[in-house]
């Protein structure tokens, strides 16, 4: 609740849609499997889709970043007190 509250307080709205029961029964279990692996391979390239786009906005170089600032995280060398 703590992210609506945030996009609420954001003048954001949060739209909660329902969601599709899933199908409970199959002819077989073969088809139940079937729907199981076609869901996995959809979820495995959505996973894929995420670190590619992350991996390409690390090594781009900053003029080619969206926001115009660099990805890359340095560490800042602390001075001594």
């Amino acid at each position: 609740m703590k992210f609506f509250d945030y996009v609420n307080n954001q003048n954001g709205r949060v739209a909660l849609k329902p969601i599709d029961q899933p199908k409970v029964e199959f002819d077989s279990p073969v088809a139940a499997w079937t729907l199981v692996l076609e869901h996995e391979k959809k979820v495995t390239g959505l996973i894929n889709k995420l670190y590619t786009q992350r991996l390409m906005k690390k090594t781009m170089p900053p003029s080619l970043c969206s926001n115009g600032s660099s990805t890359s995280r340095s560490k800042k060398k602390r001075t001594p007190p």
